[in-house]
């Protein structure tokens, strides 16, 4: 049984180095990219596709995403409504530490669109605000990496029916960026 542990653990050992090894020779992560990702915001589940801009520079990219939420409602007749997020923005990337982490910054200004499929949301067309924060990329696969992204969202949306603030504070994003 023990045996069977240490052959466990060395055969996952193995599989990062080698993984690690295949990353260093292959991503530049410099190009074109696209990318899929999962969000909370304010108890608000998000599902987006975004690209971005091959890095000029050596360290700075555009960006462009778009999420599909859905605002975590109790206390009404459904349980989530679906709203639109577009933003745009910039980031700055650091150099790929150890063939494997990058660090960067991002930031810049979003548009939320709250009755594009049901109007209990807000009575406003659309919202405007601003969002930043800070991200990682592993770096795992050849071409593409993991992400996590932690920042803040402000756009003063509030529902219609009361004042909760549905796309302000604290995000999480995770995902997966590939680049070509």
């Amino acid at each position: 049984m023990k045996t069977r542990k240490h052959v466990v653990v060395f055969a996952v050992l193995v599989a990062l180095i080698a993984a690690v090894g295949f990353a260093e020779e292959e991503n530049t992560a410099q190009g074109f990219s696209a990318s899929y990702m999962l969000t909370d915001l304010a108890d608000n589940f998000g599902i987006g596709l975004g690209v971005q801009s091959p890095l000029f520079f050596s360290f700075a990219a555009i960006r462009v995403d778009a999420f599909a939420f859905w605002l975590n409602a109790p206390e009404s007749a459904e349980l989530w409504y679906p709203f639109l997020v577009v933003r745009a923005g910039l980031a700055g990337y650091s150099f790929i530490k150890n063939q494997i982490i990058r660090l960067y910054g991002y930031g810049g200004a979003e548009f939320v669109f709250p009755t594009l499929w049901t109007d209990y949301i807000d009575t406003e067309q659309f919202r405007f605000g601003g969002f930043g924060g800070f991200g990682f990329e592993f770096f795992f696969m050849p071409h593409g990496c993991y992400y996590i992204e932690l920042g803040s969202t402000g756009s003063g949306a509030k529902t219609r029916f009361d004042t909760r603030l549905y796309r302000n504070g604290f995000e999480v994003l995770v995902g997966m960026r590939w680049y070509f």
